[in-house]
């Protein structure tokens, strides 16, 4: 007999809009884009820091004590590097919504990071543009 799995999703989508709303209230948010450095500068949300590493970082494994050692490392100083705190809110975003920006919010869950504030943004870049918010080059 197969075991069912209900409730307790992990609210971790946040809408364009909503993201808007946030930006504009100068609210404490941190957007990360996680594409290509290219793409990210052929048209970004606005203020968006570029960290493709997000995804493109793969370790040889989080298994050993130094492996993992090692991956928190990379991570600690990239999302250092960024300004990232952990009191803001944090919302990855890539072109579409597909499996690279929520590979963020695990990473940031892994370093300790309060998961009611880390967001993918439904839709990624297509649907922010599409609704013409801000952004820039």
């Amino acid at each position: 007999m197969s075991k069912q799995i209900s409730g307790g999703c992990v609210d971790f989508l946040i809408s364009a809009q909503e993201l808007s709303s946030l930006l504009e209230a100068k609210e404490k948010v941190v957007v990360v884009d996680v594409r290509a450095k290219e793409e990210y500068e052929k048209g970004h949300i606005d203020g968006a820091l570029n960290a493709p590493e997000v995804f493109t970082y793969l370790p040889e494994g989080i298994t050993s004590d130094e492996e993992k050692s090692d991956f928190v490392e990379f991570f600690t100083d990239l999302f250092g590097n960024l300004g990232i705190e952990k009191d803001e809110l944090v919302v990855f975003y890539e072109e579409k919504y597909t499996l690279k920006s929520p590979r963020g919010l695990l990473i940031l869950k892994y370093l300790g990071y309060d998961e009611k504030k880390i967001k993918v943004l439904e839709g990624g870049y297509y649907i922010w543009s599409l609704y013409r918010y801000k952004t820039d080059t």
